[in-house]
């Protein structure tokens, strides 16, 4: 069996579930996947650099977890372990979180994580009531984001146009909050309310072309956000402008892309209605905004 260092105590599991937990323990395997915002398929290989933990619960029991395991993600689509998950024949749900980057994941209390920061792409996947009745096994898993994505594109609408923007430009995301918390049955984080805002810059956002993104944890307020666009125009002109940004009448879901244009034009500069898409190229929903 395998150990893992953030393993809690466990407490009589070995009564519940239809397992013999006197059988041999056998190997159970994971082939990752994970939906993305670039492509317009379903979902992409796991991507490589990145640090997942997989998580195995007897089915009828789920407050608590027999074995789990960190795996490494060397090529993409591929984990790898120093030594594979073991568990006896029986039903169980799997669970799996990743910060899609070279960090272990994060420590779960009774099946909480908390203390959750702005920044870090928070993604979990599930498989429900997998019976393992084979020496072998290997199960498909999909990994869906769990935090927030705010996106600004810019939507040039004259012959003077914006052609680069600079990472000197803001998004505004909550100020830090240990009160966010992440569910390993669910996926869920809990949503903050958000009385103060601080600034995502620099590292913090991506660039593509005349889109700027960010990534932090679902938040309402009744306070506006803002958007500060630092870039060059076709006329070499440095621009600077804030933009005021409205919340969500439910504030901002977890697992959802809050994709917003920007019009510009020489003398004007507007927020245009913002689409609320999931992490694919799907349209989910309009959205509602005070």
């Amino acid at each position: 069996m395998s150990c893992v260092k953030n393993e809690y105590i466990i407490d009589d599991y070995r009564g519940e579930g239809n397992i013999d937990w006197n059988s041999p323990w056998y190997p159970v395997f994971f082939s990752p996947r994970i939906e993305s915002s670039y492509t317009r398929s379903q979902d992409i290989p796991f991507p490589s650099k990145s640090i997942a933990q997989l998580f195995a619960f007897v089915n009828v029991s789920s407050n608590t977890y027999v074995n789990a395991n960190i795996y490494h993600c060397n090529t993409p689509g591929v984990f790898s372990s120093s030594s594979p998950m073991l568990i006896p024949y029986g039903n169980y749900n799997f669970y799996g979180i990743s910060l899609l980057n070279g960090t272990q994941p994060l420590n779960f209390i009774n099946n909480v994580a908390s203390d959750l920061k702005n920044g870090e792409d928070y993604v979990w996947g599930s498989i429900k009531d997998q019976d393992i009745q084979s020496p072998s096994t290997t199960l498909p898993i999909t990994f869906y984001h769990q935090a927030i994505q705010l996106q600004f594109t810019i939507n040039n609408i004259s012959s003077v146009k914006i052609s680069k923007l600079y990472d000197t430009s803001k998004i505004g995301v909550p100020a830090s909050s240990s009160s966010a918390t992440w569910n390993l049955l669910t996926g869920e984080i809990s949503q903050i309310t958000s009385t103060s805002y601080t600034s995502a810059t620099g590292d913090a956002l991506t660039i593509d072309d005349l889109t700027v993104r960010t990534i932090c944890i679902p938040f309402t307020s009744s306070i506006n956000n803002t958007v500060d666009i630092n870039c060059l125009n076709t006329n070499n002109d440095a621009l600077s402008f804030s933009l005021n940004v409205p919340i969500p009448t439910d504030g901002y879901i977890g697992g959802s892309s809050y994709n917003y244009n920007i019009a510009y034009a020489v003398d004007t500069v507007y927020l245009e209605e913002v689409q609320v898409l999931p992490w694919k190229e799907e349209v989910e929903s309009s959205v509602t905004i005070n």
